[in-house]
This record gives structure tokens, C-alpha cells and sequence, in this order.
């Protein structure tokens, strides 16, 4: 059994992947971009000083990456609040699980800290995790494995023996460029991911609990 667990958190453990679309698309409208969601989704899982330059430079804005960010901010957390999401389906009772079998378990995610914080309290799951860490506190970004080894370095253990449950391409290719066991979460509203990389994929928690609890499959 492997020694930690560490959870993406968009599209994982809330099911917010369509608010981070939204808070984009809208901010890209509000500088003239005319863009779908399908022209964003293969950026999924990727933090905001690696997505907006790249924006900027696909889509022909002339505002800077800063100010796009600046504007994105505002936007977000009150698509948050609008939403009413909580903790996915299950995630609860796998954590608890976790707990129990004293495995170590952390947050990675692409989010900034302060955002990532507050939907951890606001969906009641802050208490479970020894660690959290922002892809923006790492030098690069998913697909880029450097917030899954810094997971890893913070709790204490080696990448070898950390399983990561992503929903995205890019932090499954993230994960295993860290030497990671990937656990695939299929979420239909994180877009038409890839996740064939993973070891397993699951389309609910339930099965995930099963498969990491009951079939000792990791």
C-alpha cells in the first residue's frame, strides 16, 4: 500500500471545473477574445501564469497576462459563491478512510493558495490534508511533475510511493512524470480529458474507495 495519497482538487474533490471554464471564458470576453470552451479545455489543470500568457498569445489580446489574471480574480470566487458546490460525491468518505490507514494526504493543485484554502473550508475538507501546495508556489506548472515532488518532499515521502488522483491530461502527465501511480477520476464536466496514461480510471468514489480499501489495489 502506498505511504500518500495526493488529490488535484479542481474536478476531484469539488466538481468545479466548469466555474474555472467560465471564470476564463468570461475574462478572455471582457478583453474582445471570442473563444468556446472548446478552445480552452486542453489547458485544464494548468495554473494562471502559465494559461494567460499563452492566452494572450493564441487568441491576440493586448492587455497583459497580469491584468487578465487581475480580472479573472475578481471573477472567480463570486462564480463560487453563485454555484453552491460542495465535496464531490463520496471523496468524504474515502479521505476518512485514508485517515484511518493513517496514509498521508495533500492537496497539489494548479489553483493559488488562497483560493484553494478557501474552498477547502468552504466544502469542509481543509481538516484532512497534512499539506497543501499550489502549483503557483512551484517553478513549473502541470504537465510539469514539480507540484506533485514537492507533495511528496512536504509530506515526507518518496514519489514512488504516492498515488495521485487527478481528473485532467495534464496532471495525469504530471503525475507520472513525477514517478507517480495515477488513479484517473473520468469527470464529464472537466471536458474530454485524456487519462489513458492512468493506472485505473473510476467514474465515481465509491469504486475508488473500493478499489484502494477493499481490493488493496494500490
Amino acid at each position: 500500500m502506498k505511504k500518500a495519497i495526493l488529490f488535484d482538487m479542481d474536478g476531484v474533490l469539488i466538481d468545479s471545473q466548469p466555474v474555472h471554464f467560465q471564470a476564463d471564458l468570461d475574462t478572455l470576453a471582457h478583453f474582445g477574445a471570442k473563444v468556446t470552451l472548446e478552445d480552452i479545455v486542453p489547458f485544464a489543470g494548468t495554473t494562471n501564469p502559465l494559461r494567460f500568457p499563452r492566452y494572450r498569445e493564441q487568441f491576440g489580446i493586448t492587455a497583459s497576462a497580469e491584468e487578465m489574471m487581475e480580472e479573472r480574480a475578481k471573477r472567480v470566487r463570486a462564480l463560487f459563491e453563485e454555484s453552491g458546490l460542495g465535496a464531490t460525491k463520496g471523496v468524504k468518505e474515502l479521505l476518512e478512510e485514508a485517515k484511518k490507514r493513517k496514509i498521508g494526504l495533500a492537496v497539489a493543485s494548479s489553483t493559488e493558495r488562497p483560493l484553494i484554502l478557501w474552498i477547502l473550508e468552504h466544502i469542509g475538507l481543509s481538516s484532512f490534508f497534512d499539506a497543501i501546495v499550489s502549483g503557483e508556489e512551484v517553478a513549473h506548472s502541470k504537465p510539469a511533475p514539480d507540484v506533485f515532488l514537492e507533495a511528496a518532499r512536504v509530506l515526507g515521502v518518496l514519489p514512488k510511493d504516492c498515488l495521485v488522483v487527478e481528473d485532467s491530461k495534464n496532471g495525469v502527465t504530471a503525475a507520472k512524470a513525477a514517478g507517480m501511480v495515477v488513479l484517473g477520476y473520468q469527470n464529464p464536466t472537466s471536458g474530454q480529458q485524456d487519462l489513458s496514461q492512468a493506472e485505473v480510471t473510476v467514474t465515481a468514489f465509491k469504486a475508488a474507495k473500493r478499489l484502494l480499501f477493499e481490493e488493496d489495489w494500490f
